[in-house]
């Protein structure tokens, strides 16, 4: 299914300033997730896992952690996948975006812990992929997942030898800058808009559609192959 590039997209690409300015039309949105409710022992708990590097499977083994606030997002994500599509979803978490795929899809869901019978587990800090299922999908996902990746660029490369279009999403420091309060949430790296979008284009992809969907967060379109910077 051909996907048109958001006009608002295209004036934005074009320089920081436009960027903001889209961002400020978007101030009615839904506020980014606060973390002033959480315990001070799960705070420091994250935080020493970050330190260690490594990823934080107590966490994302509880099912409680998989909140539904998230599904609003898997359901825009939705709109970006054509029916009829065989759909690799790395770190599906509820696999709420199946919930939403148009008709005719067929869903593939990958993550850390088993969600169900189906679920491909992968631990993609550790440089685990599940390539062979990849070979078989017309699209991969990843919602809420670069975020927690250590070395993003690292996981770019791998998905762009699969040559196949990405929709993904990612909150980034426009919408929440201070470095603690990502480590809060569990996130690892920081990019600016701007910056993601160069770490895409050197991993291989370029954009083909990105959606600004509240004040934190973008989901973007990709296709291997040159990038438009």
């Amino acid at each position: 299914r051909a996907l048109a590039l958001n006009p608002d997209f295209t004036a934005a690409r074009t320089n920081r300033a436009s960027i903001l300015q889209l961002m400020a039309q978007h101030s009615n949105a839904p506020s980014p997730p606060a973390t002033k409710n959480l315990p001070d022992n799960e705070v420091r708990r994250r935080h020493r896992t970050i330190d260690s590097r490594v990823t934080d499977f107590e966490r994302w083994r509880d099912k409680g952690q998989l909140e539904r606030a998230w599904d609003a997002r898997a359901q825009r994500a939705a709109d970006y996948i054509p029916a009829g599509a065989i759909v690799l979803d790395l770190g599906c978490g509820n696999m709420a975006l199946e919930r939403f795929l148009p008709g005719a899809c067929r869903y593939i869901p990958c993550d850390l812990a088993k969600r169900d019978n189906r679920t491909v587990i992968c631990d993609f800090n550790t440089g685990a992929y599940p390539d062979a299922e990849a070979s078989g999908a017309d699209l991969i996902s990843f919602l809420g997942v670069l975020e927690y990746i250590f070395d993003p660029g690292a996981f770019l490369s791998h998905l762009r030898k699969w040559e196949k279009p990405v929709v993904m999403s990612y909150c980034t420091t426009e919408g929440i800058r201070d470095r603690d309060q990502r480590r809060n949430l569990g996130w690892v790296n920081d990019f600016s808009y701007d910056e993601l979008v160069k770490l895409l284009g050197k991993a291989g992809f370029s954009v083909q559609r990105a959606d600004r969907i509240d004040t934190l967060q973008w989901i973007i379109k990709l296709q291997p192959g040159i990038p438009v910077l």
